[in-house]
């Protein structure tokens, strides 16, 4: 009697671990609204680069924390306390509505970029180059060791190259720090030709402001592109709570493997210096 009360026990537990991921569609789906429709406009994040082979990638690390979803749940995180059922219940429904979202955004960004005039394309480049060369010396000098200011520059960083709207707002922060009473004198002494592209940017950016208001103008794109920011931001929220409770449970365990973060593939030059495959959204 007591074994077969033991065996009852044991399946019960085995049924509660697989719980969290179960439900249906249509509520994880209402919840994931609701997520994204309650995140502040200062902690929607960009659209993360290589975010197809992520979105792939994301539903690996789904099938593990369904697996382990009994474990992830006692884990007593410092953070925003433990992970809730619902946190492991809507991670694969929102990794699912990123893939099919990002195949309709990358469909209106080739429309986009097909009208793109050669001038523009060519502007679009200079501007990026010029911006990297900023990023640059914020990252090594103005804010180095400081995480946060840190931060802010990898997700400007992070932004998809041939975005305009992207860029134009990339401009408009990163010349905010040049221009800033405290940072002026700094950013003049610089010497490898920031204060030259600074100059350059401020030129471009009423031509970039121009695109990117062309770029707006379909209404039901930048709805879709906005929802993809928010959806991916909700991903990264949970994926950060999953990781570092996988990370106490299985330190030191083959078991870590699963949980690891996306790295892009990296590709060989002819001279045998590695450099990353470039970004697609």
């Amino acid at each position: 009697m007591e074994k077969s009360s033991r065996s009852a026990k044991t399946a019960k537990t085995a049924k509660a671990a697989k719980a969290p991921l179960r439900g249906d569609v249509a509520t994880l789906e209402s919840k994931l609204d609701e997520l994204v429709a309650a995140l502040g406009p200062k902690v929607v994040e960009k659209i993360p680069s290589n975010a197809k082979a992520r979105a792939e990638h994301l539903l690996t690390f789904a099938d593990a924390i369904e697996a382990d979803a009994a474990m992830l749940l006692k884990v007593p995180l410092r953070d925003g306390g433990p992970l809730q059922p619902w946190e492991l219940a809507v991670f694969p429904v929102a990794v699912k509505t990123v893939k099919k979202l990002g195949d309709a955004v990358r469909t209106d960004k080739s429309v986009s970029a097909a009208g793109l005039a050669k001038p523009d394309a060519a502007l679009l480049a200079t501007v990026r180059a010029d911006q990297a060369l900023l990023l640059s010396a914020y990252r090594r000098l103005l804010f180095k060791g400081v995480s946060a200011r840190l931060d802010e520059m990898r997700a400007i960083e992070a932004g998809d190259p041939a975005d305009v709207v992207d860029a134009s707002n990339d401009t408009t922060a990163l010349l905010a720090i040049a221009e800033h009473e405290e940072n002026r004198a700094w950013f003049a002494s610089l010497p490898l030709g920031e204060p030259e592209a600074a100059e350059r940017l401020k030129q471009a950016q009423p031509r970039l402001e121009a695109l990117a208001v062309i770029a707006r103008g379909d209404k039901a794109a930048a709805a879709r592109r906005d929802r993809l920011r928010r959806v991916w931001t909700v991903i990264g929220q949970i994926e950060r709570r999953v990781r570092e409770a996988a990370d106490y449970l299985f330190h030191g365990k083959p078991r870590r493997e699963k949980y690891v973060a996306y790295a892009p593939p990296v590709t060989r030059k002819a001279k045998g210096t590695a450099k990353r495959t470039p970004k697609t959204p």
